[in-house]
Formats: structure tokens, C-alpha cells, sequence
């Protein structure tokens, strides 16, 4: 019942998580698109602005402009060069997320796969154990001549089971075939031979 609930659960696991990641890594990469449609703009506008700065550089040095001027002009790309940085580290923290996120999720079913593993294990050694109590083993060898009790009958501890005719010496404790002393009616004596079937 522990191996199947670890089971069931790994089940669902598997299943939330495959309609989780599938929402969180979409929502990652509308994150990522979005991000680097940004990139494109800005590394657009930080090419524009270096042009600007080197044109107004040489305005300002011809005095044709203030120089308050040439300072906003460096401070928007300043600004610019900025947002550009701080891109590319989302992007950056984007793929760790990511990463985490599969991760996490390889771990957790890694560590339901351990469990069920180690409930199998439970389970084979209570099964071997018990295989070892439930078995009946005689001390001795020989052959059973006689149940005393009935097949799928409740027995107390300590209860006889069956009668054993113990093996004589010599037979290697591979038991042998019983032997009986009959004797039989001199009329039929001369009938009787040699591995002819008896009934008892």
C-alpha cells in the first residue's frame, strides 16, 4: 500500500509538474523574447547617441552649442549604456530560473523514486521473512506417512502436523520408498513376482 501511494504520487507529480514547467518556462520565454526585443531598441539608441555625443562634441568644441547640452546628451547615453547592462543580467537570471526550475523538479522526482525504491526494498525483506517463518521444516529426513492435519486448517504453535518415518542410514537423506513385511496366502505365493503392483 506505501510502495502504490508513493507511486500514485510520483504519478502526480509527474503530471503537475509537466502542466506547471510547461506555464513557467512559456512565461520565461515571453520574458526572455521580451527582454531581448529590448536589447535590439536600446543597442539601436546607444548607437544613435554615440553619434550624437561625437557630433556634439565637435559643435561644442566649435562653440556652436552649450555644453549643458552635450551633458544631457551624455547622461541619456550613460543612461542608455545602463538599462543595456541591466538586460542582459535579467536575461542572465532568466536562464539560472531556468535551470533552477528543472532542477528543482528533477529532484523532487528523484527523491519519489528513492522513496518508492526504498518501500520496495521494505517489501522484499518482509516477503523474504516472511517466506522463512511461514515455511514448516522438518529436523529430520525422511518421509511424511501420515497429515494430521487438513490442507488450509488454522494449527496452534507446537501442534503435530504429520507423522515422520525418519530415513534409514545409507540413503544420503534423499529418503527412500517404504518398505512393508506381508505375508501372503501359500495358494497365491507362487503367483507373486518381482515388481508386481500391491495395493495395501
Amino acid at each position: 500500500a506505501e510502495q502504490n501511494e508513493l507511486i500514485r504520487q510520483r504519478q502526480q507529480i509527474v503530471s503537475f509538474h509537466g502542466r506547471d514547467s510547461q506555464v513557467q518556462m512559456a512565461l520565461l520565454a515571453q520574458k526572455k523574447a521580451d527582454i531581448r526585443q529590448s536589447l535590439t531598441h536600446l543597442e539601436e539608441r546607444i548607437h544613435w547617441l554615440e553619434q550624437r555625443v561625437q557630433n556634439e562634441a565637435g559643435l561644442l568644441e566649435k562653440q556652436f552649442i552649450d555644453r549643458n547640452r552635450y551633458i544631457n546628451t551624455r547622461i541619456e547615453l550613460n543612461g542608455a549604456l545602463e538599462a543595456r547592462s541591466k538586460a542582459h543580467n535579467e536575461l542572465k537570471q532568466i536562464e539560472r530560473d531556468e535551470t533552477t526550475l528543472s532542477i528543482g523538479r528533477e529532484r523532487e522526482l528523484l527523491d519519489k523514486e528513492m522513496a518508492i525504491a526504498a518501500a520496495g526494498r521494505r517489501i522484499d525483506a518482509l516477503m523474504e521473512r516472511l517466506s522463512r517463518q511461514s515455511a514448516v521444516v522438518s529436523p529430520y529426513t525422511g518421509d511424511i506417512v501420515e497429515f494430521k492435519v487438513n490442507e488450509g486448517e488454522v494449527v496452534e504453535k507446537g501442534r503435530a502436523l504429520f507423522s515422520l518415518l525418519p530415513a534409514r542410514p545409507g540413503d544420503n537423506g534423499q529418503g527412500n520408498d517404504l518398505i512393508a513385511d506381508i505375508y501372503v496366502n501359500p495358494n497365491d505365493g507362487k503367483k507373486v513376482r518381482p515388481g508386481m503392483p500391491v495395493q495395501i
